[in-house]
C-alpha cells in the first residue's frame, strides 16, 4: 500500500489492484482510478481527436484537432454535418461517417449512445464473415450466408472516449485542404 499526501494534512491510501487499476481510499470512501500518474492520482483530461477527411478525388487527409476545437464534435452522431469554420477550414462542409474509440472499437451508426456494446451482427462495420475456399484449385474467399458473430462496437455518438473521427467532404472551400507538412509523418 502506498500513502500519498495530496494537500496539507490530507493523506490518501492507494492500493494497487493490477498493473493499470488502482483503488484509493479517502475519508472512508472508496473511489476507482483508471490510472495513476506521477502526480499522485491526477487523471489526464486532455482530449484531442484525429480527423480523417476523405475528399471527392479519393484521397484522404489526416488532421489532429486540438482541444479547443473539440467541443464542436461532442454529442454529434454519425451522419451529422459539421461546418469547416469550426475547425479552421473556411468554406468546407463535412459529414461524419464513422470513427473509433480509445479501445480501437469501430463506431456503428445503428448502435445508439456512447457506450461500448456487444451486438450480434450479420454484416457491416466491424464484421468479417469471409471464409477461404477449401481445395487446391480454389483461391479467394466467399461470404458465409447467415453467419452471425458477436462483436464489440462503440455507439454512434462522439464522446470524450472517441479518438478518431472519419469524415467526408460534402462541400469544398476555396482553399485546398492542408496536406501534412514536411516535418510530419505521412501515412
Amino acid at each position: 500500500m502506498i500513502v500519498y499526501k495530496f494537500k496539507e494534512n490530507e493523506k490518501v491510501s492507494i492500493l494497487q489492484i493490477n498493473w493499470k487499476h488502482y483503488l484509493y481510499i479517502e475519508a472512508g470512501r472508496c473511489n476507482n482510478l483508471l490510472s495513476l500518474h506521477k502526480d499522485a492520482g491526477a487523471r489526464s483530461d486532455s482530449m484531442e481527436f484525429k480527423a480523417v477527411i476523405g475528399t471527392k478525388n479519393g484521397k484522404s487527409v489526416q488532421r489532429i484537432i486540438p482541444e479547443q476545437d473539440t467541443k464542436v464534435f461532442l454529442d454529434k452522431k454519425i451522419g451529422d454535418i459539421i461546418k469547416g469554420e469550426s475547425i479552421n477550414l473556411s468554406g468546407w462542409e463535412f459529414k461524419i461517417t464513422g470513427g473509433s474509440d480509445k479501445s480501437g472499437l469501430p463506431m456503428r451508426s445503428d448502435v445508439p449512445g456512447v457506450a461500448k456494446k456487444r451486438i450480434l451482427a450479420i454484416k457491416g462495420v466491424g464484421v468479417n464473415n469471409k471464409k477461404k475456399y477449401r481445395g487446391k484449385d480454389m483461391k479467394g474467399k466467399r461470404t458465409m450466408n447467415g453467419m452471425r458473430t458477436r462483436k464489440s462496437v462503440a455507439g454512434n455518438t462522439i464522446s470524450r472516449n472517441t479518438t478518431q473521427i472519419n469524415m467526408k467532404a460534402i462541400k469544398e472551400g476555396s482553399a485546398p485542404l492542408p496536406i501534412a507538412e514536411s516535418g510530419e509523418k505521412k501515412e
